[in-house]
C-alpha cells in the first residue's frame, strides 16, 4: 500500500474538536503526541497522514482511533472484540541500514512504523534518537507527496544522522512487513505495510555479523491482529 491515508473531513474535524475540548493549541497537541506541528496541521486539515500519526494523536487525546473515526465511546469499541487474542511471538531478522536511501527504502512506502531504541546514556544520545525518530515519522506522513529531488535530500540528511549515531556506537536496523489491522466494527481486515526500525548498540551480543558489510539483528515481535 502507498504511504499515508487521506483522512475524510469528519476525521480532521473530530481531531480538532478533541483538541479544542482540552483547551490545547495545536502546538501543545504536537508536543504531547510526540509529533511535529506540521503533522498535526496536516491531520486537522484532512491531508494524508500515516497510521502511526493517527495512533499518536488518539493516544494524546485519550481516545482510540476508532473513536476518532466513529465518535464512539471507548467502552463500546473494546466490547466489539473481547477476545483480543494474539499469536505467538515471531522472530524477525532486521538488516543493518547504513545509508539514508536504504532506510527510506524500508520506511518510505510503508503505511505505519514500529520504532524502538535502547535507553539513551546521555543527553546527546537522546537528542540523536529523537531527531531520527521525528525525521522518519515526518517522512512517513508526506512520502507520497514528496517530489524526487526532496526524496534525495531526505536520504542525504538521514545518512548524516546515521553517521552521527554510529559515532556514538549506535546502528539502525530495519525491514518492512505486512500487519493485519482489524476494525472494531467490522469482521474484515486491512493489510498495512509496516516498517520495523530498531536502533541498537553496535556491540549488542545478539547482532549477527555475516560479513564486513552485512549485519542482522533478530528481534521478537508479537504478531496478530492489531485492533483500532
Amino acid at each position: 500500500m502507498k504511504s499515508g491515508m487521506n483522512m475524510p473531513k469528519p476525521f480532521s474535524v473530530r481531531i480538532k474538536e478533541l483538541r479544542t475540548n482540552k483547551g490545547w493549541p495545536a502546538e501543545q497537541l504536537a508536543e504531547v503526541a510526540g509529533l511535529s506541528l506540521k503533522s498535526v496541521q496536516r491531520a486537522e486539515t484532512g491531508k494524508s497522514v500515516s497510521l502511526d500519526t493517527l495512533q499518536a494523536l488518539a493516544s494524546a487525546l485519550d481516545v482510540t482511533v476508532d473513536q476518532i473515526i466513529n465518535e464512539r465511546k471507548e467502552k463500546d469499541a473494546s466490547q466489539a472484540h473481547p477476545e483480543s487474542q494474539t499469536k505467538a511471538p515471531v522472530v524477525h531478522q532486521l538488516l543493518r541500514l547504513r545509508t539514508g536511501k536504504a532506510l527510506l527504502d524500508v520506511v518510505g512506502e510503508s503505511d505505519a512504523m514500529q520504532f524502538d531504541h535502547p535507553e539513551p546514556r546521555d543527553r546527546e544520545e537522546l537528542e540523536l534518537i529523537k531527531a531520527i525518530s521525528q525525521n522518519l515519522h515526518d517522512t512517513l506522513d508526506v512520502w507520497s507527496e514528496m517530489p524526487p529531488a526532496l526524496r534525495v535530500e531526505s536520504a542525504f540528511e538521514l545518512t548524516e544522522e546515521l553517521k552521527k549515531l554510529e559515532k556514538h556506537g549506535l546502528a539502525v536496523f530495519g525491514k518492512s512487513r505486512s500487519v493485519k489491522y482489524t476494525h472494531a466494527d467490522r469482521k474484515d481486515s486491512i493489510i498495512f505495510d509496516t516498517a520495523i526500525v530498531v536502533i541498537q548498540r553496535t556491540d549488542h551480543p545478539t547482532i549477527v555479523r555475516v560479513n564486513e558489510e552485512t549485519e542482522i539483528l533478530p528481534v521478537v515481535i508479537k504478531d496478530g491482529p492489531l485492533r483500532f
